[in-house]
């Protein structure tokens, strides 16, 4: 029985995985960074067709970001969604990230659709509930990528934090843990993930995203939080 599964969704270019390793790292290097390293870790490259079975029993399942949107018609994406569906009714836990924050309330009848803005760089939320080391009011950053979001959320599930263009940036349930923005991500990845989507986004906004690393954000406590959700303390 592992730990914590990676349900990976998406993984770097190659030029990238040469220089940092391959995506479910980042998730690795960001427990580190925290001071927890999961006793026992499996990896399924969901994109690539790899999916666990029923038999694959894992404690938490942690779904990845994705270039993909959770209603694109791929065969892998619809298989997930019910491995989420199968897996919460059997009582599983779950933390998603970006395009993972997406998959679990699409999967768990929420609604997810364009934003119709892109959200890049690590623009503030406002803490609507107490969690972590927040409180209510508080506001914090994170590092974000994302055309789409959780317009909906799925039954049972609270919002924690989030803003006016972004309501519900941050959610969770006692068996759920959410984010929009992607706090596994480094320096380097967001520089090289922002080279990427520029021209789509627009040059102003990759810049003015790209100006502000090195600002503080909170990061490490989202970190934190989950690695705390994962050994529920």
């Amino acid at each position: 029985m592992a730990q914590l599964g990676i349900l990976l969704c998406d993984d770097h270019p190659a030029e990238l995985v040469a220089e940092t390793g391959s995506y479910d790292q980042a998730f690795l290097r960001m427990f580190a960074a925290v001071g927890y390293v999961p006793t026992s870790v499996a990896v399924w490259r969901c994109f690539e067709g790899e999916m666990p079975s029923a038999a694959d029993h894992c404690d938490n399942f942690l779904i990845s970001g994705s270039k993909w949107s959770v209603y694109d018609d791929e065969p892998w994406i619809k298989e997930l969604v019910e491995f989420i569906r199968q897996g919460f009714n059997d009582g599983q836990r779950f933390v998603g990230i970006c395009f993972g924050h997406q998959l679990i309330h699409h999967a768990l009848g929420g609604e997810v659709g364009p934003a119709g803005f892109w959200g890049l760089g690590a623009y503030p939320v406002d803490v609507v509930q107490p969690f972590a080391s927040f409180r209510a009011g508080d506001s914090l950053k994170v590092l974000a990528v994302h055309q789409d979001q959780v317009k909906t959320m799925a039954a049972g599930v609270q919002r924690l934090a989030g803003s006016e263009l972004c309501p519900n940036a941050i959610t969770a349930s006692e068996r759920l843990l959410t984010v929009q923005a992607h706090p596994e991500f480094s320096d380097q990845i967001f520089m090289d993930v922002t080279g990427r989507v520029k021209e789509r986004a627009g040059d102003a906004l990759a810049q003015n995203a790209l100006s502000k690393l090195g600002e503080v954000d909170q990061r490490e406590e989202i970190a934190r939080w989950i690695a705390d959700f994962i050994e529920q303390r």
